[in-house]
């Protein structure tokens, strides 16, 4: 009787373990370090994905099991957002990407990672099996679900086109700003700046 609890306990432990690290992957479960405040134009500029980028086909190494323990040999999506996004509010489930023939797909992870420090937020990871290159390759993704801003808006029903894995990434969203007194300025370690030293700055 005593064998058979703990081979139960052992059981349930596996489920739980895998369920809270498939969890951990699919939300992105881990540490961010968002910045004090958001910029006020983000307050009324509109939501939307900047772009989606076909990145990689079958293509995801075994390092990025380090985000997601399915994620090697699975397709990889980067899409660029207008805002910094609330990081539990990400969910693989919350992304649909169509492909050449009409088939619809829904995520099986979505992260942040590696952008995950103050001033990002803005561009997440889609893992997955969408389609192939250059047969079926990705057309669309849309937001399906509640990914909210950190400002309080809804990506909720935001639709792109998908960059072909053939034209190559593009930059798609870019800041100005200076080091002035009012800058919290990092000098090392995680999500340290540029050394002020060695920068130049010029503008129009």
């Amino acid at each position: 009787m005593n064998r058979f609890k703990t081979l139960m306990a052992l059981i349930l432990l596996s489920v739980l373990m895998a369920g809270i690290f498939t969890s951990c992957a699919t939300r992105n479960a881990r540490k961010f370090y968002p910045s004090a405040s958001v910029p006020e134009i983000d307050k009324t500029r509109a939501t939307k994905i900047l772009t989606a980028f076909f990145g990689l086909d079958n293509g995801l190494t075994f390092r990025a099991r380090a985000i997601y323990r399915k994620a090697q040999g699975k397709d990889g999506m980067p899409l660029v957002f207008s805002h910094e996004l609330a990081p539990n509010t990400i969910d693989g489930a919350d992304f649909a990407v169509t492909t050449k023939n009409g088939t619809v797909h829904i995520i099986e992870a979505a992260s942040l990672l590696p952008a995950n420090e103050e001033f990002e937020f803005r561009t997440v990871l889609l893992i997955g099996e969408y389609g192939n290159h250059p047969d079926n390759p990705p057309v669309s993704v849309e937001v399906v679900g509640d990914l909210m801003a950190r400002t309080g808006q809804n990506f909720k029903g935001q639709r792109v086109e998908v960059i072909p894995l053939e034209d190559g990434p593009v930059l798609s969203y870019a800041e100005y700003f200076t080091m002035d007194k009012d800058y919290p300025y990092i000098e090392k370690g995680r999500g340290c700046d540029c050394p002020k030293e060695a920068t130049k700055w010029w503008s129009k």
